[in-house]
């Protein structure tokens, strides 16, 4: 008996959170990969064993559950209260709050925000900024067909970069330290063209006589060989700071990074980039968060889908009405939680957007159960049912309202964001079913 009524809203409940929980599994963050499968398994655990074993352990005898009289009597006053209008003030001050906030209101996903440096990290990046003066967060990468190929064409950028390159801070790259091969012949052809006035200086820096003849001798020995990134002919300096630039074939292309000392307007980087269909730009910080807005706009499509999905699941469940008084809920929360995020100024991002998806899974097993509710014809259950449903949403609003506190940005985002949900998501149940006749 017990099981054949509380299956319906536990069916319902178990599946619009699954499907919730699982939509992160597309995520590109293994952490969230992780939280929705062990979320998924443990929900599951959770809904057999009320369904399978719950309804074996036998109920005591005049049982008294504390707190139910004081509870009741908050919810008899809750129950006065015009829950069509309440509905409608909730969504109307929501909507006023977006309008007047409306300039905090957008994706806007930025990495510096998510994490900030302290301690010894702290200091290290300081010293490491005072000793070069720069700290590189953007680069360009080169490809070629070979070694020499790579480094021509890090050449021909370097030329490009150092005309922008107002003070003259310069920049870094493989080709600074091993020159391309026709530069390095450029340079002995201009050497050879002064080898008639070697002697000469030779003679004014007080150099021995045979000192002329040394220098003459080896440098036509050093026209059988030119410097090669793969001959490995240089000094161990040389190898150590080419290993910070020099990224080697990676399948059937070279590759190489070419650092500025330098920061200027990341438009004008990739302009440069794009001159060169080998070459390319990067911004670790703008692509990052350019990644997370197309991650973020992609999840919320999930939603969308997902949000259609439980509407025709629902409609096997439920009248029309009442399918569509359930699935309402996701649209207040929604609104309600980019009210509070636009009025304390915090944009939507990729982890407040997941913390919201959750709450679509969460949040409707409130109206479920109290759906579920209205259906029952004993009067003594019916009294114990709102109590086990706010039972039910101050756990989980403990626990998940808990990360809101934490100090690291994405946990904090996406407790902040379940928090206010589920709070959104309990009230719009609550007033759903206040003066509905008993």
């Amino acid at each position: 008996e017990i099981r054949k009524k509380l299956l319906p809203g536990l069916t319902m409940a178990i599946i619009s959170s699954s499907v919730c929980f699982l939509a992160m599994i597309f995520a590109p963050f293994n952490l969230l990969k992780q939280m929705s499968l062990f979320s998924v398994t443990g929900l599951v655990s959770s809904f057999l064993t009320t369904t399978a074993i719950f309804p074996y352990i036998p109920l005591p005898k005049n049982r008294v559950v504390r707190g139910v009289a004081l509870f009741e009597h908050a919810f008899r006053l809750a129950k006065k209260v015009n829950g069509k209008a309440a509905i409608c003030v909730m969504v109307a001050v929501s909507i006023a709050l977006i309008f007047a906030f409306r300039e905090n209101f957008g994706i806007e996903n930025d990495i510096k925000k998510l994490y900030k440096e302290e301690g010894e990290l702290l200091e290290n990046e300081k010293e490491a900024y005072s000793v070069i003066s720069y700290a590189p967060v953007n680069w360009f990468i080169v490809s070629g067909l070979d070694e020499n190929d790579v480094l021509k064409k890090e050449e021909a950028l370097r030329e490009k970069i150092k005309s922008i390159d107002k003070e003259n801070k310069g920049v870094m790259s493989a080709s600074v330290f091993i020159p391309s091969l026709e530069k390095q012949l450029r340079s002995r052809a201009a050497v050879e063209k002064l080898l008639p006035l070697a002697a000469a200086q030779f003679e004014t820096l007080e150099f021995d006589g045979n000192t002329t003849e040394n220098f003459k001798n080896s440098f036509k020995e050093a026209e059988k060989t030119l410097l090669t990134l793969s001959s490995g002919d240089y000094p161990a300096a040389v190898k150590e700071a080419l290993a910070s630039y020099w990224l080697g074939k990676i399948k059937d292309k070279y590759y190489s990074i070419v650092i500025p000392n330098f920061q200027a307007d990341s438009k004008t980087f990739r302009s440069l980039a794009e001159e060169d269909e080998n070459t390319y730009f990067v911004h670790k910080v703008e692509d990052i968060n350019s990644d997370l807005d197309k991650v973020t706009t992609i999840v919320l499509k999930f939603f969308l889908a997902a949000y259609i999905f439980m509407f025709i699941v629902l409609r096997f469940f439920y009248s029309t009405r009442q399918a569509l008084k359930i699935i309402s809920i996701p649209f207040i929360v929604i609104l309600a939680t980019s009210a509070v995020f636009a009025t304390t100024a915090t944009h939507p991002e990729f982890f407040s957007v997941t913390g919201i998806i959750l709450v679509f899974g969460l949040g409707l097993d409130y109206i479920i159960y109290t759906q579920e509710n209205e259906k029952t014809k004993d009067e003594n259950e019916k009294r114990l049912e709102p109590f086990a449903i706010f039972l039910s949403f101050f756990t989980t609003i403990v626990s998940f309202g808990a990360l809101a506190l934490s100090s690291f940005q994405p946990v904090h985002l996406i407790g902040f964001s379940i928090f206010t949900g589920l709070c959104a998501a309990y009230l719009a149940a609550l007033f759903y079913t206040s003066g509905a006749k008993k």
